[in-house]
This record gives structure tokens, C-alpha cells and sequence, in this order.
């Protein structure tokens, strides 16, 4: 299993069976550990995984170069962030 190559990792949803809906970001998970970032799925909830929406790469001397979707401010500084 796994995401696809074009699914998001940020904006990932899940929906409980009272209506509660919780945002996932693996991205964040997987950069700090904060188990926030990454929900327990309990039986009878709805996943929801969107395709990416605004994407950006980084390169060079930088900490960590890779393709980044931008999901907060959308701009440089989150880019740098990530």
C-alpha cells in the first residue's frame, strides 16, 4: 500500500463516526516525530486522501532538498521551513 506518487501528505483527513473531522500531515510527522501529526484510525472511520495541490522543489545548500507541497502560507518561507 502507501500513498501514490501525486496523493498529499499534508492535507490528509479523517472522518470519525460522530462527524469529527482530523487533519494529518505525515510530512510534518515524519520531520518531527509529534504524534499530533499522525492519528490513530479507529474502526469505522473515513479516510481521505487528496490528490497534491500547490507543490515546490528545493534545492542546494539547503537542509533538506526535495519536493515539498506548501500548504500554510504557500510562500518562501514555508518552503524553508519544511
Amino acid at each position: 500500500g502507501g500513498l501514490g506518487p501525486s496523493a498529499s501528505q499534508r492535507r490528509i483527513e479523517i472522518r470519525r463516526r460522530d462527524g469529527t473531522v482530523i487533519r494529518a500531515d505525515l510530512l510534518l510527522y515524519n520531520l518531527t516525530g509529534d504524534v499530533k501529526h499522525n492519528p490513530f484510525v479507529l474502526d469505522g472511520d473515513v479516510v481521505r486522501v487528496p490528490f497534491e495541490s500547490l507543490v515546490a522543489s528545493i534545492s542546494g545548500a539547503v537542509n533538506r532538498p526535495g519536493r515539498y507541497e506548501l500548504v500554510a502560507t504557500s510562500d518562501l518561507a514555508e518552503l524553508l521551513a519544511s
